[in-house]
């Protein structure tokens, strides 16, 4: 049977408490670790198998005798089993020692038979066959008992005093042990060869329930398998349904930022069309504006002109009217000297004219 996942487990713990020991002591203390759970897997298994069935039962007590004997009266046959057990106790108390003596004598026969067929049971080897399988090797006392048998030390003393010991003095016991483990070594790996274990196992009912206990782990293991594998599928559908969902909200996501890109490019357009409406707007007021500047500049220079000519024409008017003043001025200027010439002549003619 395979016992190595309680074992390893039992090594991976002890190894985790002990993580900051020796590498050295570490790894005695996970051989430890290891051998301590396969003997606790091993009791396990010894204790599930029960009693060796060739080993003699038990002898009956002379109060069973009497209980059977009391059972087997017609009167208590009808009588509740709980209710028969208290009333047989009353009365196997208020028996005398006469009326007991039949029931201690049977007691006392199935005793004695059984002492017997035990001591025949063990002389036979049976009893140690069920416990061991005698073919098996026995491994080699360990160095610490080794030491303390000889120099006759209790368990807890022999242990002291070999941590005491120098590694000079420890090495003999050492050497020893060593020699006697590769002696078991070798022993141990014919004894696995030949086939005397498992027909031991058979033999002694072990076989079957390592068997049984194989195969409810190989279902335990089939079932943690087959649940890893539903929880392994949850997830990936998980997973898959995860992923689907992003490249969903991806997809989403894109469309949104196309469609805000196309708003956006929309709004750019409407904006540059605005803009050029507005330019052209402004551009058309800008011409009209210069189209009323220009006619007001033609205006005032019309009105510029105008006045200009009416200035002329006033000062053309004035020069005229001035010339004419002039023209009349002179002309009276000649009537005048003429007519004061005409006066001297008219006077000098009549100064030379004699009285």
């Amino acid at each position: 049977m395979h016992q190595r996942p309680l074992a390893a487990a039992s090594s991976v713990a002890a190894a985790r408490l002990s993580a900051r020991r020796p590498a050295q002591e570490q790894h005695k203390l996970r051989q430890n670790n290891w051998v301590a759970a396969c003997a606790a897997v091993a009791s396990a298994i010894l204790a599930k198998r029960g009693r060796d069935p060739e080993r003699p039962k038990r002898p009956i007590s002379a109060w069973l005798f009497f209980l059977a004997a009391f059972r087997k009266d017609k009167k208590n046959k009808n009588v509740d089993a709980k209710q028969v057990l208290l009333e047989a106790a009353k009365s196997w108390k208020t028996l005398s020692a006469a009326q007991q003596k039949p029931h201690i004598a049977a007691a006392k026969k199935e005793t004695d038979a059984y002492a017997k067929a035990f001591k025949k049971y063990q002389d036979s080897g049976r009893a140690e066959y069920w416990k061991r399988d005698p073919n098996r090797p026995k491994r080699p006392t360990p160095t610490v008992t080794l030491f303390s048998a000889e120099k006759k030390y209790a368990v807890p003393e022999g242990a002291k005093a070999w941590k005491d010991l120098s590694p000079a003095k420890q090495k003999p016991y050492q050497e020893k042990f060593a020699k006697a483990f590769q002696a078991f070594t070798k022993k141990m790996a014919a004894y696995k060869a030949s086939g005397s274990e498992e027909k031991w196992k058979t033999a002694v009912g072990i076989k079957a329930l390592e068997d049984a206990e194989e195969s409810k782990n190989m279902k335990v293991t089939e079932k943690a398998a087959a649940l890893k594998e539903k929880a392994k599928a949850k997830l990936q559908q998980e997973k898959d349904k995860a992923r689907a969902m992003k490249v969903k909200e991806m997809a989403k996501a894109k469309a949104l930022k196309e469609k805000e890109k196309a708003t956006a490019l929309k709004a750019k357009e409407k904006a540059k069309k605005l803009k050029v409406k507005e330019m052209a707007l402004a551009k058309s007021l800008k011409a009209k504006e210069k189209s009323l500047k220009e006619k007001e500049r033609a205006k005032a220079l019309k009105v510029k002109e105008v006045a200009k000519a009416k200035a002329l024409k006033e000062k053309a008017k004035a020069m005229a009217l001035k010339e004419k003043a002039s023209a009349k001025a002179q002309a009276l200027k000649t009537v005048k000297k003429t007519v004061t010439k005409a006066v001297k002549k008219t006077a000098a003619q009549k100064q030379a004219v004699p009285a």
